[in-house]
């Protein structure tokens, strides 16, 4: 009887653990990652990468800069990407010197959660600081 109740309890403690990966690794395939370049003083581009497509085409990616005197961030540009997940901000005339950050929000539908959210690293201009 012993014996039975140890097979019982190692059989119960597989199925939890074998649940748990199973969790974890579903947790991995909607998992996001975002990069921003600076090709041109007047232009951010960027990508969102995920192992799934939903999660990477028709993302809302938000561009931040935070100001290098008073240390404020704010949204400067809000963008959609497109099927491969690239995005692009053109600004009317070149950055502001600053730091500049892509962030892209997690994506629920019905209540779950289908894709994580992300941002890209912290990328640093130098330039022309802006007129308080």
């Amino acid at each position: 009887m012993v014996a039975l109740r140890r097979v019982a309890t190692l059989l119960l403690a597989a199925v939890v653990v074998l649940a748990l990966a199973a969790t974890a690794s579903g947790a991995k395939r909607g998992g996001t990652k975002v990069t921003l370049t600076h090709p041109n003083n007047s232009r951010f581009a960027g990508r969102v990468k995920s192992n799934r497509k939903v999660c990477r085409t028709q993302r809302l990616v938000t561009l931040y800069y935070t100001d290098p005197f008073t240390g404020q961030r704010q949204p400067l540009s809000v963008q959609r990407t497109k099927g491969k997940g690239r995005y692009r901000v053109d600004l009317p005339q070149p950055a502001y010197g600053g730091k500049y950050q892509a962030r892209v929000t997690k994506v629920t539908k019905r209540g779950r959660k289908v894709c994580r959210g992300g941002r890209s690293r912290v990328l640093t201009v130098i330039g022309v600081p802006p007129s308080p």
